[in-house]
């Protein structure tokens, strides 16, 4: 945008896959806002009353908080999980702990706990979806997946009624979404 033109001006210049691609860098960008900067340390008290209210914020708002995400150096970030909130999930007995999303590709990386005689629903994968076992185990299309093992599912397969009878803590990781392909001699719009 030039000194010239007005927002709405500049607005009108972008298809909206591009101003969608635009606000994407951008919530990206702030996001890295908070890694950027060099820690400094309170005094005991003002740091144990600044935790605690970042603590209460933490669980209402459902993000890490600062205690959560130390960075090492720029662009390496260490996630301490055990800090963050447990989301229950609609399925009872079912919970999730976001780790990361990658807001530009859609990418996420979470842990899954199931508690024992929990049910995952059926669902469609749209990208692919990586699943490592943490502890214990789960039973998906006749298959027992255990501790240690590790399952893939491609984009478009679909996985009905995930049951644990003694429980799970599972590492998931979700691709992008993908687009089916246009069939070939087919222009996309």
């Amino acid at each position: 945008m030039d000194e010239t033109e007005s927002p709405l001006e500049a607005a009108e210049r972008f298809s909206p896959d591009a101003m969608q691609f635009e606000q994407l860098e951008m919530a990206a960008a702030i996001a890295m806002l908070g890694l950027s900067t060099s820690p400094v340390q309170p005094p005991a008290r003002v740091k144990k009353r600044l935790m605690d209210s970042v603590r209460g914020m933490h669980e209402e708002s459902g993000t890490p908080s600062s205690d959560a995400i130390n960075q090492v150096r720029p662009g390496v970030s260490l996630l301490r999980t055990r800090v963050l909130p447990w989301a229950q999930h609609s399925s009872p007995g079912v919970r999730i702990k976001d780790v990361s999303a990658d807001p530009i590709s859609g990418a996420r990386c979470l842990l899954l706990e199931l508690s024992p005689g929990s049910v995952f629903p059926d669902h469609e994968h749209e990208g692919v979806e990586e699943v490592f076992v943490v502890r214990g185990s789960f039973s998906v299309a006749g298959q027992v997946v255990r501790t240690g093992d590790f399952c893939r599912s491609e984009p478009g397969t679909r996985d009905w009624d995930i049951t644990s009878e003694e429980g799970a803590l599972l590492l998931v990781t979700l691709g992008p979404p993908r687009r089916p392909l246009a069939p070939r001699g087919v222009d996309e719009p």
